[in-house]
């Protein structure tokens, strides 16, 4: 099948590379390809010629854009990316929204070129375009807080528009916005960040998660944590997705099996369950696995395993010596990625992670119809 054709003139790198990398790593691979017009006189000499795109992307924020002629652009559609609230006098131009989620943004070109996705966008990324990950554990300790922000950073390099959203019990893991609360320390441990640049992913992706990734706490304080309830959470992820626009929701959750932590266990499409490798606490996650799958049907189907050789707190570092085939009965069914401090030295583990983080951003068998939480 012939490929959509977009030519799309920006100046705005940042942006560009996001949209390349999402298609590049995302479904709509074998269906768009994006031409990359980094100046008005190459835009036209392209729309003049033979290799005219299917559909043509003015990026409006652009001054260059804005002053493209209308009429040289016959014989494709013409969309203009806005930023959201913008208003624009030109006619004869479909106006789409720029921070859209992009695959609901690509979805759209597709149908301006006469072409139909057929759905596999929204199959691929649920309700809203909204992928919604989970990040448990049986205890604490385990280095949730630390994943949860890691994989967001990552889906922010690979092109994708993650929130971080917490509904941890604690109020100093909550995200405040300063850096220098117990979650930015924390990250620049485990990504072996240092002011020279570490090893590994380094400081740059703490420095990705400040910039780019929107931290929402889950209530402003520990009274509001606790009096919430399951669809309490559910409306807080729904809200957090659709009026910020997310492509995926990464939900740090707690070690609790709080109504509110199984609503949200209940909204996540893909599961990943945080497990310390010390004999008490992996223990712990045996014992809580028939109590998750009483309370959240088809929670087995969703989760997947994590073993955290580096986590832990010090009352827990006793025991071992089984492996966590042993304890897990279910093993065979999940996906494994064994230590999570690889990330300090290993950019080949910070691939393996990008390639688990996109496999878990396709629904699991079985579980295409539940995409509709989001």
């Amino acid at each position: 099948m012939k490929k959509c054709a977009v030519g799309l003139l920006s100046l705005d790198k940042e942006y560009t590379e996001r949209l390349l990398s999402f298609v590049r790593l995302s479904e709509y691979r074998p269906l768009v390809q994006i031409v990359w017009y980094t100046s008005g006189d190459y835009c036209r000499s392209m729309m003049a010629g033979e290799n005219k795109p299917d559909v043509l992307l003015l990026d409006t924020a652009d001054p260059e854009s804005g002053s493209l002629p209308l009429q040289l652009q016959q014989g494709c559609p013409v969309a203009l990316l806005s930023e959201e609230g913008a208003a624009f006098a030109q006619q004869d131009a479909i106006l789409l929204e720029k921070y859209q989620p992009l695959n609901r943004l690509l979805d759209a070109v597709l149908q301006l070129a006469g072409k139909s996705a057929d759905g596999r966008g929204r199959e691929a990324s649920g309700k809203d375009g909204c992928f919604i990950l989970g990040v448990y554990s049986a205890s604490g300790g385990a280095g949730k807080t630390v994943f949860a922000y890691t994989a967001a950073g990552l889906l922010s390099r690979m092109g994708f528009h993650p929130l971080a959203l917490t509904l941890e019990s604690i109020p100093s893991l909550c995200w405040s916005g300063d850096g220098e609360d117990r979650f930015g320390r924390a990250m620049y441990r485990v990504t072996g960040g240092t002011s020279e640049g570490g090893p590994g992913l380094g400081p740059e992706l703490v420095e990705d998660a400040c910039r780019k990734i929107r931290f929402l706490p889950g209530a402003s304080n520990l009274e509001d944590l606790e009096e919430m309830d399951r669809e309490d959470s559910l409306g807080l992820i729904r809200r957090a997705s659709q009026t910020l626009g997310a492509d995926a929701v990464i939900v740090d959750l707690d070690s609790s099996l709080h109504p509110r932590i199984l609503g949200a266990l209940q909204a996540c499409h893909r599961i990943a369950w945080l497990i310390p490798d010390h004999g008490v606490v992996r223990h712990k996650a045996e014992r809580q696995l028939p109590r998750l799958a009483e309370a959240v049907p088809g929670i087995r189907d969703k989760l997947s395993a994590i073993l955290n050789a580096g986590s832990g707190h010090p009352q827990d570092w006793q025991g071992g010596g089984m492996e966590i085939e042993e304890i897990l009965p279910y093993q065979e069914e999940w996906r494994f990625l064994r230590d999570f401090r690889q990330l300090e030295t290993s950019t080949l583990y910070e691939r393996r992670l990008q390639k688990w983080l996109l496999s878990m951003m396709q629904p699991p068998a079985g579980l295409a119809g539940e995409r509709s939480h989001g």
